[in-house]
């Protein structure tokens, strides 16, 4: 009996052996998604464009890359929100996914905003300040990568989903006007922009926004109200009126409102100039 055991030992051994060979190699595939990778972020800008040449804007008032530090993140995967900035420090600090090869989304925008994930379809809640100040130039981006394809680097093109308005007055007629208040009314302040088709949908309610912080004597040159600026969703110009409360030669208060020069929308990323004529033309 004792050769009988001795010849099958060894193919036990044997096939004990095989299951130990193979859980290694599976061990050995799987190794990558043990180990969590870096994640960076690289940023750059779609600039603003003017409407014309008419426009003559400031640069230094828009927000630019160069001027914004800190934004928001999130990724289509895990939606994990991270916290970055342009100078590439990114928290939490890890790649979302265990596998180098996917590709996931990230979705980005600088200021306020409510960020959803609805049934595959990005889109960001916002609603714009309620005191010219307080409007945020708002710059959104998005990006479709895997780790291997920039070394865990997301780059990121941002673009401004909001018009830029400036408005400037002047006079005509060589009387003398003190311009008391300019307020912008029926101003959409509310919407939700969608990543996929970079396109807003508009919530329903207005809001006015003063212009003028004191009284402004206007002359026949140009003079641009110190409120600068005015970031403001896209949407149709044909409901929102411009109110003018001014005196003539130290009169009585007069009030006008005023249809804005021409109609149709302000889009985004793109600046525009107002021009409020103050007098009749003679």
């Amino acid at each position: 009996m004792k050769p009988f055991k001795t010849a099958w030992a060894p193919v036990a051994l044997a096939l004990f052996a095989l299951p130990l060979v193979t859980a290694c190699s599976s061990d050995d595939e799987e190794e990558p998604s043990n180990k969590r990778r870096t994640i960076s972020v690289v940023v750059s800008e779609n600039p603003m464009q003017n409407e014309s040449a008419d426009a003559r804007s400031t640069r230094a008032d828009i927000t630019t890359t160069e001027s914004f530090s800190t934004f928001t993140m999130v990724d289509s995967e895990t939606q994990t929100t991270y916290t970055a900035t342009k100078s590439d420090t990114v928290n939490p600090d890890t790649w979302p996914i265990y596998n180098d090869n996917e590709k996931i989304s990230f979705y980005a925008y600088n200021g306020d905003g409510t960020f959803v994930y609805n049934n595959g379809t990005p889109y960001i809640s916002f609603t714009m300040g309620n005191q010219p100040a307080n409007l945020v130039d708002f710059m959104v981006a998005n990006t479709n990568t895997s780790y291997n394809d920039h070394s865990g680097q997301v780059p990121l093109a941002f673009s401004h989903a909001c018009a830029a308005v400036q408005f400037y007055v002047y006079c005509v007629d060589g009387q003398t006007y003190s311009v008391k208040s300019i307020t912008l009314k029926n101003v959409k302040y509310q919407g939700d922009y969608y990543y996929n088709t970079n396109s807003w949908s508009l919530s329903g309610g207005t809001h006015d926004y003063l212009l003028t912080e004191s009284s402004i004597t206007p002359t026949t040159d140009d003079q641009r109200l110190p409120r600068g600026w005015m970031f403001l969703i896209p949407q149709s110009k044909d409901d929102i009126k411009i109110e003018v409360r001014f005196t003539k030669n130290g009169g009585a208060e007069q009030t006008k409102t005023l249809s804005l020069p021409s109609s149709g929308s302000w889009a985004a990323g793109t600046r525009y100039s107002v021009r409020i004529r103050i007098g009749n033309k003679s």
